[in-house]
């Protein structure tokens, strides 16, 4: 998912919070102490990965190259959510 934020901080808008990678129990149980602007995005993103996508992200669209770098490197730039 395209958005105008990092991805998901756990301690918003404390930006060493950034989470890189994240499964759907912890998510789900994350979900109701989330800013309002997140809901939607992360609802999204568990909908995704527990209806059968491999993983779904949360990256700023304003970056350059961000689906690239978030999908072809180690270090990634956003928030990926897998099954778990």
């Amino acid at each position: 998912m395209l958005t105008d934020i990092d991805g998901l901080y756990t301690r918003w808008p404390d930006r060493d919070s950034l989470v890189s990678e994240i499964d759907t129990g912890t998510l789900a149980q994350l979900l109701p102490t989330l800013e309002l602007g997140m809901v939607p995005k992360v609802e999204a993103c568990l909908r995704a990965v527990i209806g059968g996508v491999p993983s779904a992200h949360i990256i700023d669209g304003r970056v350059t190259h961000c689906v690239l770098v978030e999908l072809f490197t180690d270090a990634g730039t956003g928030t990926k959510v897998v099954r778990g």
